[in-house]
């Protein structure tokens, strides 16, 4: 009797790799990847906000800041000028310059241009920022073969850009029966 084991080395031993071909990543799921996968730039590609709120330059002294300006997400980054300044900052915008902390809203209090951080808050500097490049950094492997194409990579094919993917063809088998 042979083993599992010694039956899929048999098995592997005498298989030949399925040719590949290009599909469109929206015909890709289920397919099994037969390319490797680069990241076409550091991802995120910019310090990404986290959470509503502001964003300053954290000393761990001051709690009150001057709000100076207003970050939304997709628009240039601004820049802070002074310690002691504020920019209010919404989820997905790029950090501004400058700051290097992001302090949520529920921990604030807004008043006459000012946010005054709680005094129960607990904040750690460089909260609430995903780092460039703190996913993965340019040119570094994202999707290795063989892996079969979930949802999940279909999503991380699009984010980089790919609308084509190479895949393993469908095998084609047949099966004998002794009634045939």
């Amino acid at each position: 009797m042979v083993s599992v084991h010694e039956a899929a080395e048999i098995i592997s031993a005498h298989c030949q790799p399925l040719p590949s071909r290009q599909t469109s990543i929206e015909t890709a799921l289920g397919h099994v990847l037969a390319e490797t996968v680069l990241a076409d730039r550091d991802l995120p590609p910019f310090h990404r906000v986290t959470m509503d709120g502001i964003a300053v330059r954290w000393s761990g002294d001051d709690r009150k800041f001057l709000l100076t300006g207003l970050q939304r997400a997709g628009e240039p980054g601004l820049t802070l000028n002074a310690p002691g300044d504020a920019i209010e900052i919404m989820t997905g915008a790029t950090l501004p310059d400058g700051a290097d902390t992001v302090i949520r809203y529920e921990d604030l209090q807004l008043s006459n241009g000012y946010a005054v951080v709680s005094d129960v808050a607990e904040i750690i500097k460089g909260q609430n920022i995903h780092y460039r490049g703190q996913d993965a950094k340019a040119a570094s492997v994202l999707l290795a073969p063989p892996m079969v194409l979930s949802p999940a990579e279909i999503a991380l094919l699009a984010a980089v850009g790919k609308s084509q993917v190479t895949v393993a063809a469908w095998p084609r088998i047949a099966l004998s029966t002794r009634f045939q």
